[in-house]
């Protein structure tokens, strides 16, 4: 609806009568009316509340309470040092009538409360016209929270039920703030210092500096803001060189740095190359960069900060050994960085022009006038949640260089679309803690956990760590560390990639920083330390994982594919009680592509001693004759070979159906169970405790009786499964698990699981000598 609508006739009843909706934001004009239960819901909505005794006698709410009550309700309000909490909970046709008849306080609510419309992710896009919201409106309910000096929060909902309960179903939230330098009608909204439409402003590079000084000075593992030693290149962003930066090489003394954290394929850095160092020299004109990295500059310079390191420029694009030399300082370079700038992307409709979100579209300043005729401004900050950030390749965290970046930095400012958030090893924090909130909670939910939490004692180690093996476990929790890095592996193997070569080096500053001395040594993303454990990784369920091409890792290893993968159930708890190692290790060997431990490998292989059992793979049964028809080049394009699984799992969903039917009758048990059987054999759906490549299950059968063994298993990726379909496959024993180990050892009958590694021909690969650069 547009905004001249909401002007209606500046008359409001009789002269001097307040609005009945909203008392015109004035408490000492609002009925006093006790609240019920603590809420002010009732199918009735009964205007603006101050939880105080009303004088009405005859008041229906005050009715249900006795005097005790209302005094004690009172004294509990008075003594909570907060202020007072003022409601209004009308439907959105009150407030809209209101508004026609001249309210102002109704206008501001309802225009921001179409703006918000129009601009919140929880309407769907044919949802957000005019028409629409019209037709909306007549079931909208608007729930309005004041406090003096605190912002309005206004949840905007629908009702269902009748006199006796109403439920309510949150569609949008929106809020409202006066500012400090122009006019306000309303004394009880709080006033903002600066406009939050743009984010560069005073009042918000007051808090981020006091977010950053704070986690200098009091988090253990957060570190200083002047490094120790300075990264070979940066970019000088002095103010006073006006539309020019410098790189800078080899820069002498020690000085605080930002590094910029971005998602290439939407930021499209400039990149520095030998050829425009020969033809440019170390000169960069601003209007050279793409809106992400010029941001990032506007950003340094907010902050008064000189440096600012963006890989793109800081390192020789076209320049291998450059490229190996900054890549293993890289986990240095944001450790040790004052901050890092994460530039986040839209997630609907992600584009190179939006930069950092510096300029905010989901803030409005709406211009407006009072009863005097003097104009006045009310910032409305639309419809806005807490969201985890998705790893997903679409999304900052979900590429995988930024994935590191993230682990690795000592403190990072989340630049999204709707909202700047702190992070450190300490936790989070976001604007809305400082933006005049309503207690502790002010947008009823907190910003995302920190994942960087559970890395934060392993960040600081750096190489060479001195101490032996025993001094490392005295000091860390090795339990807690093996979590700590299959809780990473697990996230960072979901992430994506420009070029797949850069699998390994993109992780290699985290691994760097595990300790040596208690994960033995590191093998194409494995341990030596447990490594009879870290085999057995599988691929998650339902889900593609892909062999990446050309050779990436062995295939062993959980970096040979792309695609998310977990571990057997007992790996995921390290140190669970009843795991057996059955397998032994002889020899492991990795041959490198270059001078890096941590980065690019050529090949690799294990030798393991251990029992061998037969399996088979657990694969749908018209699915099975799929893939064998698939292997022949005329039977690929046939459509309905796509959809056989889909087809297996109906067909098997209508036998359970029937084989539930035929329990009913005892005298068709024998049926019942030849249905229950066919079911079984044909349709291969995986149990959660499958492990990355088999799983062999024992039950009721002496341990050492290796007949009494029943193998299934699960391809490593899609395109292994095909191919093996038509093999005999074996599997190779690693570690076995029971809740009753000892008594199973002991020839007593139970259960036991053993994960397994899958033993099957495979194509000898040998992966580059030369380490792939990053564009």
């Amino acid at each position: 609806m547009s905004e001249k609508h909401a002007s209606g006739s500046e008359s409001e009843g009789e002269e001097g009568e307040p609005c009945p909706v909203c008392r015109d934001f004035d408490p000492d004009l609002a009925p006093r009316v006790t609240k019920v239960n603590q809420t002010i819901f009732s199918p009735d909505p009964f205007g603006l509340t101050l939880g105080v005794k009303s004088s009405d006698p005859d008041c229906p709410i005050f009715s249900q309470l006795n005097e005790a009550e209302v005094e004690e309700t009172q004294a509990e309000e008075g003594s909570s040092g907060e202020p007072p909490l003022y409601e209004i909970d009308k439907s959105v046709s009150e407030v809209w009538a209101q508004a026609r008849e001249g309210c102002k306080s109704c206008q501001i609510l309802f225009m921001a409360l179409f703006f918000s419309w129009k601009t919140s992710d929880a309407i769907e896009p044919d949802q957000r016209s005019e028409k629409a919201f019209q037709e909306a409106v007549q079931s909208l309910y608007l729930h309005v929270m004041l406090s003096p000096g605190r912002k309005v929060r206004v949840d905007v909902t629908t009702r269902d039920g009748g006199r006796i309960s109403v439920s309510r179903t949150d569609v949008i939230s929106y809020e409202l703030f006066a500012l400090a330098n122009k006019p306000s009608p309303w004394n009880i909204i709080g006033r903002l210092k600066s406009s939050p439409v743009s984010v560069l402003n005073d009042q918000y590079r007051d808090f981020v500096e006091k977010w950053i000084s704070e986690c200098a000075d009091e988090h253990l593992y957060c570190g200083p803001l002047t490094p120790a030693t300075m990264p070979k290149r940066l970019l000088n962003v002095d103010p006073r060189n006006g539309d020019i930066i410098f790189l800078e090489e080899d820069i002498a003394g020690r000085a605080p740095y930002i590094t910029l954290s971005h998602f290439w394929k939407i930021s499209q850095p400039l990149r520095m190359t030998h050829d425009r160092l020969n033809r440019l020299g170390v000169t960069i004109h601003l209007d050279e960069l793409s809106p992400t990295l010029r941001d990032a500059v506007r950003i340094a310079r907010w902050l008064d900060i000189q440096y600012l390191w963006i890989d793109s420029l800081c390192i020789i694009q076209d320049d291998a050994k450059d490229w190996e030399e900054q890549s293993v300082q890289m986990g240095n370079i944001y450790r040790q960085s004052y901050f890092t700038i994460a530039a986040h992307v839209a997630t609907n409709n992600a584009s190179p022009t939006h930069g950092c979100f510096l300029e905010r579209k989901h803030f409005r300043e709406i211009s407006h006038q009072d009863d005097s005729g003097t104009t006045c401004s009310t910032v409305v900050r639309g419809d806005f949640a807490h969201e985890d950030d998705p790893i997903t390749p679409d999304a900052l965290t979900g590429r995988g260089w930024c994935y590191q970046e993230r682990l690795l930095a000592s403190r990072i400012i989340h630049f999204r679309p709707k909202e700047i958030t702190f992070e450190c090893f300490a936790g989070t924090k976001c604007e809305c803690d400082e933006l005049l909130p309503h207690g502790s909670d002010p947008m009823g939910s907190r910003p995302y956990k920190s994942f960087k939490e559970g890395f934060a004692e392993y960040a600081t180690i750096v190489e060479p760590y001195e101490g032996s093996a025993a001094d490392i476990l005295n000091g860390l929790n090795a339990q807690k560390a093996w979590l700590a890095w299959r809780d990473m592996v697990a996230n960072y193997a979901t992430t994506d990639f420009t070029f797949k070569a850069d699998r390994l080096p993109a992780l290699a500053g985290v691994a760097g920083r595990m300790p040596k001395q208690a994960f033995g040594s590191y093998v194409a993303g494995l341990w030596t330390g447990e490594l009879v454990s870290e085999l057995l990784w599988r691929r998650s369920f339902n889900v593609k994982r892909f062999r990446d091409k050309p050779y990436i890792a062995p295939s062993f290893a959980w970096a040979s594919g792309s695609g998310p993968i977990t571990w057997w159930n007992p790996c995921q708890r390290p140190g669970e009680s009843g795991l057996l190692v059955l397998a032994k290790v002889l020899d492991v060997s990795c041959e490198l592509a270059t001078s890096e431990p941590f980065g690019q490998v050529r090949d690799g292989s294990i030798r393991l001693s251990g029992r061998v059992a037969p399996v088979r793979l657990r694969i749908p049964f018209l699915q099975r004759i799929s893939w064998i028809l698939k292997l022949s080049p005329r039977m690929r394009r046939i459509e309905w070979l796509t959809k056989a699984s889909g087809i297996t799992h109906w067909f098997c969903v209508k036998l359970r159906q029937f084989a539930w039917k035929l329990n009913n009758y005892r005298v068709l048990h024998p049926a019942r169970d030849l249905v229950r059987y066919l079911v079984e054999n044909i349709d291969g759906d995986e149990n959660d405790t499958v492990a990355r490549i088999a799983q062999l299950v024992r039950k009721d059968r002496p341990f050492g009786d290796l007949n009494g063994w029943v193998g299934n298993a699960t391809s490593d990726t899609e395109e292994d499964s095909p191919r093996m379909v038509l093999e005999n496959l074996v599997a190779i024993e690693l570690a076995a698990w029971s809740k009753n180990f000892s008594e199973i050892e002991n020839g007593n009958t139970g259960r036991i699981e053993v994960g397994a590694l899958l033993l099957a021909p495979s194509k000898g690969r040998k992966g580059p000598k030369m380490a792939t650069k990053r564009t």
